[in-house]
């Protein structure tokens, strides 16, 4: 690895860190939890260490955070012409069940989206497509 690659993986740490402290601590985790998994259930065997995980992993530390800006932000510009339903509480009027399935459906419809967008519109293909120059993928 570069001394520019590992430069530029520790600012990505800092700045995330700086931003979403306990969203990296998640994925530490999340890191502990699955390599162990994919050791022993791999489909193709590989090292943990491989070629690209520096940029794989910077990429993700960096580009979350903007995609989670960007998701905020297009939501509160979205929602400005709904304010008007705030008056009559329809999320308090709705079982729980409900609510948190709206929840879950909305988001996972939004990902799908947002990532689709990702692959169509040139500019937001530039900053994606640095997690699709990964040679090996785990």
């Amino acid at each position: 690895m570069s001394i520019a690659a590992a430069l530029t993986f520790v600012a990505a740490v800092v700045f995330a860190f700086a931003v979403r402290g306990p969203a990296v601590i998640g994925l530490a985790l999340l890191f502990l939890l699955f390599v162990p998994l994919e050791k022993a259930f791999a489909l193709r065997p590989q090292k943990v260490l491989r070629r690209g995980l520096v940029t794989d992993l910077t990429h993700l530390l960096v580009n979350n955070v903007f995609v989670t800006m960007a998701a905020i932000g297009l939501a509160v510009v979205m929602s400005l012409p709904l304010l008007w339903l705030r008056s009559y509480h329809l999320a308090s009027q709705l079982p729980a069940v409900v609510s948190i399935s709206l929840a879950v459906v909305l988001v996972f419809v939004g990902n799908y989206w947002g990532h689709r967008l990702t692959h169509r519109i040139p500019l937001l293909w530039r900053f994606h497509a640095v997690h699709h120059s990964i040679e090996q993928m785990d």
